[in-house]
């Protein structure tokens, strides 16, 4: 029997996604009007460099338009104290229509850490090979999720538009949350910085800053920028593939059974086991008799799960 437990990679993922949500973005909070009307240099000609407002910047700026200009999509994150995360981004699948997402940061011990989410699975390494949790409550909810809005909420659509500078072959906006840019308001007291290509609007960085010039963080976005290879090694697992099926019987708070079966496609050489909202044990018959160990490479299996035992 084989108990599964989320791992502390996979809550640190969920909480570092989690905190990258609560940063401003493209919402639909306007604590200080629409961003058309700002009184340095925000209106007329200037805001025809940004195609009229932040809200047709956000629409440039979806993942999926932005890997329709570039093979892989990388975010470097760094707050005041000078703490780093990456995001890179990627399609695959068939037409490329399917997005992975590898994230490296530095874990407690100072030692860099990596974490694959790809096909609604978290992946890691043990030992060389590939282990996976596929999330059954993404799948259920999202389908693959494809990071759609990761860095369009970086742009806060309803910002007042201060300035907007043509440097040549990008275009640098800055923009506040409040209308009185002189005396911010104690809420809403700081401003963002947007660095934008220029032909395409797509975000190179963005400054989050207090009105008084201090930077709080800052992202930077670079295209094509995979030039080490990072995702190639898991592009070509997925070249040959095999069915892995889970069949998961839920004890429900009635005593009731509820019977779930869900078949997905892996990675031949992937082991995957699946990930529900409770603790659940894995086995390999119907009966649940035969404790769960990984059936190998290559082939098809099925997993007998259950969130109660005896």
């Amino acid at each position: 029997m084989k108990r599964r437990e989320t791992k502390l990679t996979i809550v640190l993922f969920f909480i570092m996604t989690a905190a990258l949500l609560l940063m401003p973005g493209c919402t639909d909070k306007n604590p200080g009007g629409t961003g058309d009307d700002g009184p340095h240099g925000g209106n007329g000609a200037a805001l025809d460099l940004i195609g009229g407002s932040l809200e047709y910047v956000c629409e440039q700026n979806t993942l999926s338009n932005l890997l329709s200009l570039a093979d892989n999509v990388k975010l470097t994150y760094e707050d005041s104290e000078g703490n780093k995360s990456c995001d890179l981004f990627f399609k695959y699948g068939d037409n490329g229509k399917q997005t992975g997402r590898i994230c490296t940061y530095t874990g407690e011990d100072g030692t860099e850490e990596t974490i694959v989410n790809m096909a609604c699975m978290i992946i890691c390494e043990e030992g060389g090979r590939i282990e996976a949790e596929f999330s059954t409550l993404q799948y259920e909810s999202e389908g693959d999720f494809s990071f759609e809005d990761v860095v369009t909420r970086e742009i806060y659509q309803n910002g007042i538009v201060q300035t907007i500078e043509d440097l040549g072959d990008s275009i640098k906006v800055t923009a506040t949350y409040s209308d009185d840019f002189e005396v911010p308001d104690e809420e809403y007291g700081y401003m963002d910085q947007y660095l934008l290509e220029k032909n395409t609007l797509s975000l190179l960085e963005h400054k989050l800053m207090r009105t008084d010039g201090t930077i709080i963080s800052t992202i930077k976005v670079e295209y094509d920028a995979d030039t080490k290879g990072l995702a190639d090694k898991y592009l070509k697992d997925w070249q040959k593939t095999r069915h892995i099926t889970f069949n998961y019987e839920k004890i429900k708070e009635d005593g009731k059974t509820e019977n779930k079966t869900l078949t997905i496609s892996a990675p031949a050489t992937w082991e995957v086991l699946p990930l529900y909202e409770s603790e659940t044990f894995c086995f390999l018959d119907a009966g649940l008799a035969i404790p769960y160990k990984y059936p190998g490479d290559g082939k098809d299996y099925t997993i007998y799960v259950t969130n109660a035992v005896g």
